[in-house]
Order: C-alpha cells, then sequence, then structure tokens
C-alpha cells in the first residue's frame, strides 16, 4: 500500500504548478516596424515571405496571388492572398501581417498587386 501522504502532497506539488503556469499573464510582444519606400517595397515583400521549407509542405512549384493596400497611417494591410496551396497562402498573409510596414511616397488607399512563385530546387 502506498502512504497517503506522499500522494496528497504529489497532488498538490502538481496543481499548484499548474495553477501558477495557468494565472501566468501573458507577456505581448510589440510589432515591429519598419519603414520602406515605395520603390523597394517590392523587395521588402519577397523578403518576407521567401524562406519557406517547400519539403516541409511537400509542394514542388506553387504560385500565389497577394495584394496589399496602404492605409490610411501608411502601413500596408493584406487584402488577399490566392495561390495554389493553402499553406502558403497562410504562410504568405502570416508573415505580412507579424510586423508593421510603413510605405513612404504612396498615398492612402493605393493597391499594389504582386504574384510570386515558389520553387523547390
Amino acid at each position: 500500500m502506498r502512504p497517503i501522504g506522499k500522494t496528497i502532497l504529489a497532488f498538490v506539488l502538481a496543481t499548484a504548478t499548474f495553477t501558477s503556469w495557468a494565472h501566468t499573464p501573458e507577456v505581448k510582444k510589440e510589432k515591429k516596424e519598419n519603414k520602406v519606400s515605395e520603390a523597394k517595397l517590392n523587395h521588402f515583400l519577397i523578403d518576407q515571405i521567401d524562406d519557406i521549407d517547400m519539403e516541409y509542405f511537400n509542394l514542388k512549384e506553387v504560385s500565389a496571388t497577394l495584394t496589399i493596400k496602404v492605409g490610411m497611417d501608411g502601413k500596408i494591410e493584406v487584402l488577399d492572398v490566392k495561390g495554389e496551396s493553402c499553406f502558403i497562402n497562410n504562410y504568405i498573409k502570416i508573415m505580412l501581417e507579424k510586423e508593421d510596414v510603413l510605405v513612404e511616397g504612396m498615398s492612402p488607399g493605393t493597391t499594389r498587386t504582386l504574384n510570386v512563385k515558389y520553387v523547390r530546387v
């Protein structure tokens, strides 16, 4: 037979550990803000979304079209991502929305469409 004292102590320790973990306040990371000129916008966008492991998703070649808009605050907003793979579409959207990008030289409301093609080599 197991001693009751050790079992209760183990339960109390496990509960205390879980309770302290469950009530830990969430630390929010602030978005990094980048400034980019209109002339360098396409290069910046490609740099943000080019680091994907095509082998992991078992893809040889996939294309996507992304549409962005310059908001009233001068920051880009991802309006739409359409492509052959939902994984790639979500990846592009997440990578572009993780940072605030201030575009200098483009009027608010301006939209831009960019065609992207990923090829596994």
